[in-house]
């Protein structure tokens, strides 16, 4: 057999606890006890009443839980996202680089062969 003991201060609004700061003697707190596995609470302030204040935190719990995930979330998707946009960046880079080099080949080639045909022009004008 269970027995427990609580102290309550009753309310003058009915069912619900209040503990006021200051009190009168009619508010004087009152020993509640239970010879089963009841609540004493429950017995006070309604049935399930405790069920409801567990619940309701489990509730909080869960719902800042959700929240949290969401954030860890958005971090990871910006992580990618940053990811993904400085490997484009790093990708355009070398591709521009690969551009400038093809063009500079071209170039050296084009002025490769223009000193050739000015060289040719020269010794063609003095006969050699």
């Amino acid at each position: 057999m269970l027995l427990s003991f609580c102290w309550f201060f009753p309310s003058n609004s009915g069912n619900s606890l209040a503990f006021p700061e200051i009190f009168t003697f009619k508010e004087l707190p009152f020993l509640v006890a239970s010879n089963d596995d009841s609540n004493p609470i429950d017995e006070v302030v309604g049935a399930g009443t405790i069920d409801k204040i567990e619940g309701k935190v489990e509730e909080d719990m869960g719902t800042v839980e959700k929240k949290l995930g969401e954030v860890e979330g958005k971090t990871q998707e910006l992580k990618k996202e940053v990811t993904g946009t400085v490997q484009e960046i790093k990708g355009q880079t070398k591709q521009n680089v690969g551009e400038m080099k093809s063009r500079l080949e071209d170039a050296s080639s084009e002025l490769e062969e223009a000193s050739e045909d000015l060289l040719d022009s020269v010794k063609s004008l003095f006969g050699k």
